[in-house]
This record gives structure tokens, sequence and C-alpha cells, in this order.
């Protein structure tokens, strides 16, 4: 049997994914909340949220086989470039609303990992990236 001192990374692997499933569903919740224009408190907070962590997400996974630091500033600045993209084309198309611009970074957010999805499912591999037997690759 093993213990959990013998692995702290695999606790701390496991602590980071339960915390991008709860930074997820919250996100999701401020673009359902956002998009069927709710008249909730939470609404603005939790559409911001889904505002830079959707379209951060999405090229976090896309530029995989990066280093992570790497990968979260690459990640970072691309969601600001896809906010400042998304906004300058819906206003440029005609007047604004809020649930326009959401469904905007929604369907790049989609976009962003359908790609990833696609190359995964190819079995395609980052360069560099080998098959390991011991379950770290």
């Amino acid at each position: 049997m093993e213990s959990t001192t013998s692995r702290p990374s695999g606790i701390r692997s496991d602590l980071l994914w339960a915390l991008a499933g709860a930074v997820f569903a919250l996100a999701a919740t401020g673009c359902a909340l956002a998009i069927t224009d709710a008249d909730s408190s939470l609404r603005a907070p939790l559409a911001l949220l889904f505002l830079f962590t959707g379209p951060a997400g999405g090229l976090y996974a896309v530029t995989r086989g990066l280093d992570p630091a790497i990968r979260a500033t690459a990640a970072g600045t691309g969601a600001t470039g896809t906010l400042l993209l998304a906004s300058w084309l819906h206003t440029a198309t005609g007047p604004a609303s809020a649930t326009g611009g959401i469904a905007l970074v929604a369907a790049v957010t989609a976009l962003l990992f359908a790609a990833t999805a696609v190359r995964h499912r190819r079995g395609e591999r980052p360069k560099g990236e080998t098959d390991r037997t011991d379950g770290r690759g």
C-alpha cells in the first residue's frame, strides 16, 4: 500500500486539476448567466472570469509541449489579445451587446479546445515529447 507522503507531486497535481475544474465550473456559470441575461449579482464577476479564463485555458491546451511557465505566459498574453480582437470585431460590426461579446469569446474558446482535441485524437505530439512507459509523458 502506497502512502500519500511518498507522492507529494501527485497530490499537488490532483489539487491543481480540482482547482481547474472549480474555475471551469464558475466560468461556465458566468457564461450562462451572461447569455441568459440573468438578474444576479454574480453575473458580472463570473462573466469576467469566463472572458479571461476561457481563451487562456484554450491557449494553454494548444501550447502543449512547452515549459509550463512559458505556456502560462503565452496563454495570459494570448487571452488578452483575443479579448482585444474580439471586442474590436464586435464593435466594428455594429452595436455592441454583452450577449454577443460573450458568444464571440465562447466561440473562440470552443475552436481552441476543438483544435486541441483534434490534435490529441490524431495522436500528434509536440516536438521533443516521446512515448514513455513511466507515465510521465
